[in-house]
């Protein structure tokens, strides 16, 4: 089944591309955006644009994260579309990203972390999941960390056991922290093997397989994983799984207006578009590679459009 973002972000949607219940779990970023003499203040972070792209492909999303009390007026945006619950905490996660292009025109982004929120534990998610609002077990769970300590130990397999699917960016466990600069340095998480969809950009892949010795097919065979999406940014990237490798191409995005949060939203489509997929398979039946390759037309598609700002409305998650 093929959807169209035109679709998709219809205000009405078909009754079909109703999936289910889904939670985002990781840091809510107050972000500091520089991009040519545009400079604003969003929020960002996976929770927020893989939680409103779930949202938006149809997703009953609830949300969790540690968010400062004085910070909580910020986030009317994410609670008008999902059910949030913000946890307290002393400090917020907050970026400054700037994005430029270089001499040959090629794009690039800098990024430093000035602050931090605490790691979400496990006992924090049970509580939780105790709320009558809360399912007994979501469909989907994803996790966007943001930096290696977002997640305390022992929550993924806390996280397993709730969820038929889990995935997770490796982003925030693919770099350290070192006063206020990013760097690539692989910090493995407790029980990967948690982890159903696994995605990384391609210079986070690098990190983990210089630390691990990992191939993506090393990877899929150690931690059992359904796939690992490697991002390759304007030249696509491949889907490596069980059946083989599966490449993808990025689709135009005729302007580029927002590159922040296009991994999330790609991921966040993805998953989405494979999850309505196999409600349609029956015993041990798999995903084809060649549904696997629409999922990812579908999603990259979806991605265009958000690089273009004519996904996720910007305007209203800025504070």
């Amino acid at each position: 089944m093929s959807i169209s973002v035109d679709q998709i972000s219809k205000a009405e949607r078909p009754e079909n591309i109703s999936h289910g219940y889904m939670a985002v779990l990781g840091s809510l970023s107050f972000d500091h955006l520089e991009r040519g003499e545009t400079s604003i203040h969003s929020l960002g972070g996976a929770l927020t644009y893989s939680g409103l792209s779930a949202a938006k492909l149809g997703w009953k999303v609830h949300a969790l994260a540690h968010v400062p009390r004085d910070l909580w007026p910020c986030c009317t945006a994410l609670e008008k579309t999902m059910k949030c619950c913000w946890l307290d905490s002393k400090d917020a996660t907050r970026f400054h990203n700037r994005e430029y292009l270089d001499a040959q025109g090629n794009s690039h982004r800098e990024q430093r972390m000035t602050s931090a929120s605490q790691a979400l534990r496990p006992d924090e998610f049970l509580h939780w999941m105790t709320s009558q609002t809360r399912p007994g077990r979501f469909d989907w769970i994803h996790l966007g960390p943001l930096f290696p300590r977002d997640f305390s130990d022992g929550l993924l397999p806390v996280l397993r056991a709730r969820a038929h699917w889990l995935s997770a960016d490796l982003q925030g466990w693919s770099r350290s922290i070192e006063e206020g600069r990013v760097r690539s340095q692989w910090c493995h998480p407790d029980d990967l093997g948690a982890l159903d969809w696994v995605k990384a950009s391609e210079e986070e892949w690098s990190t983990v397989r210089e630390a691990t010795g990992w191939s993506a097919k090393d990877a899929l065979k150690i931690n059992g994983w359904k796939g690992v999406l490697i991002s390759a940014g304007v030249r696509g990237g491949c889907l490596y799984t069980h059946q083989g490798e599966i490449p993808w191409k990025a689709a135009p995005a005729g302007r580029t207006a927002m590159e922040t949060g296009a991994g999330d939203v790609f991921t966040a489509a993805f998953v989405s578009a494979a999850w309505l997929l196999t409600k349609g398979l029956t015993g041990s039946e798999q995903l084809s590679a060649e549904l696997l390759s629409d999922c990812l037309t579908q999603a990259a598609d979806v991605a265009a459009a958000h690089v273009a700002a004519e996904w996720l409305d910007m305007q209203e998650l800025q504070f």
